[in-house]
């Protein structure tokens, strides 16, 4: 009995021994898709008037030469602004279809790009605190992907 016990004892440990170690990989330095990476309301009580929803995207996949956000029901915008990481405005053209809003770039964003994208003047039926989910997607070498949601959580006071 106490042989059997030491040989599954020791057979147990050169499997695990033998098993390669699994690294994880930095998503930050290889996108393979875009990403959203950050979403804030700014300022984020629910009650403030007009302010503005903030999503950071990271480019990767393929150069993104456009990107629709749906906007919830209940919210409204004012603008959308896109600027770069370094703070430079992007130049694009906004076109609302419904509660979907279109970004078109001027120039396709190149992989590895970081971008902020600011939904201005957001105005809001619902005072109180709420998450809103804004699901985003874009076009990628001329195929749409999702590229998930934007989460913005608002506060009360």
């Amino acid at each position: 009995m106490l042989k059997r016990l030491i040989y599954a004892t020791v057979s147990t440990l050169a499997l695990l021994t033998s098993v390669p170690a699994l690294q994880a990989e930095d998503v930050s330095s290889s996108p393979k898709a875009t990403q959203i990476i950050h979403s804030s309301a700014i300022p984020n009580n629910a009650g403030a008037p007009r302010p503005t929803y903030h999503f950071e995207i990271r480019v990767g996949g393929g150069s993104l030469s456009q990107m629709t956000i749906d906007i919830p029901e209940e919210v409204a915008i004012g603008e959308i602004e896109v600027k770069s990481q370094s703070g430079q405005k992007i130049d694009t053209t906004v076109s609302m279809n419904g509660k979907a809003a279109t970004v078109a770039f001027a120039q396709p964003i190149a992989v590895g790009t970081n971008m902020d994208v600011y939904l201005r003047d957001v105005n809001t039926r619902w005072k109180y605190p709420k998450t809103w989910f804004f699901p985003i997607s874009g076009s990628v070498g001329g195929v749409n992907i999702p590229f998930g949601l934007g989460r913005i959580q608002t506060y009360g006071h």
